[in-house]
């Protein structure tokens, strides 16, 4: 069984399989990348499995089904193959990520799934560059927020079976995930963070604060088309965290609030040493503010770990 609760006892699960695939590529990822000490011949003959694993995708509906015979006229209870797209980050096209997106949709029970695979629909979205479609998904997670004290529930109140578990934090983790990896678009890559943010709708501004990446603690802040980035702390001061562009790189200073005219960008961390092709902060791309606080109006704060996310 996939993460469907709806269909057990089945064969060839997309999800289950590309996790299993997933598992048997990595000895050979970190013999790549020198982390530990592996032997040739079992990394070998894991890949060659690896390879066999059956991954099931229609060539002519351009889409991957859940699992062998599954029928698109059957209801499922929550994302299953949409997980493919995000968080496995399964190299697709943009037009299969869409089917994907689009057929199972449709044939999600709305009130069965808890806002998991809402989130997951909207980071979809929002990959594809399709905020409307994005906005209808992320509305369908605030159904779970009960009042007086806005407290989640695993399923709607106006549900067949009423709203179930109550002070759900699966239920929060879906929205806090839809804020920070949709609308917030980060990625961890293999050498750098990938940020891709966005506005909110309703939000006039919104931020995300104490993030950590590598050693490095940071702000992001959305304001009119500009993104500020300010470092707050550093676990070592021989390393610089780093904007990359392609015609420079912009390092950050410990403090120091950037603001970048650019949403889209690279995060890497470079020893300080070795940084070239530096620019200067007062160029068109990038200007430094020497501001202490930014003032805002807060909405909502959802707090996880040691991660904060203001929508303003």
């Amino acid at each position: 069984m996939g993460p469907d609760e709806y269909h057990f006892n089945i064969n060839n699960s997309v999800f289950t399989n590309y996790n299993a695939k997933l598992s048997l590529e990595l000895p050979n990822l970190l013999h790549k990348r020198q982390l530990t000490p592996v032997n040739q011949t079992e990394v070998d003959e894991l890949m060659e499995v690896s390879k066999k694993i059956r991954i099931l995708y229609d060539r002519q509906r351009d889409f991957h089904p859940q699992y062998d015979s599954f029928s698109l006229a059957e209801k499922i209870k929550q994302s299953d193959v949409v997980l493919l797209g995000f968080p496995l980050q399964m190299p697709m096209s943009r037009s299969t990520r869409k089917n994907d997106l689009e057929i199972y949709e449709n044939v999600t029970d709305k009130y069965g799934p808890d806002t998991g695979t809402w989130s997951m629909h909207t980071v979809g979205w929002l990959e594809l560059g399709q905020p409307q479609r994005a906005y209808e998904n992320f509305k369908m997670m605030f159904r779970n927020i009960n009042g007086p004290f806005k407290v989640f529930s695993e399923k709607p109140a106006n549900s067949s079976e009423g709203p179930r578990c109550v002070n759900f934090i699966t239920a929060a983790g879906g929205l806090l995930q839809a804020v920070i990896f949709g609308y917030g678009g980060l990625r961890l890559k293999d050498d750098h963070l990938q940020v891709s943010i966005t506005d909110i709708p309703g939000a006039s501004e919104w931020a995300m604060y104490d993030l950590k990446y590598r050693g490095f603690t940071f702000d992001l802040h959305l304001k009119e088309n500009s993104l500020s980035i300010k470092v707050t702390d550093s676990e070592d001061e021989g390393m610089s965290l780093v904007v990359m562009f392609r015609d420079g790189s912009y390092p950050l200073h410990k403090g120091e609030v950037k603001v970048f005219g650019n949403r889209a960008i690279k995060l890497k961390v470079e020893d300080k040493k070795s940084l070239n092709n530096i620019r200067d902060g007062n160029s068109g791309q990038c200007h430094t503010c020497n501001i202490s606080a930014i003032e805002m109006c807060l909405l909502i704060m959802i707090l996880l770990h040691s991660m904060c996310i203001d929508l303003f």
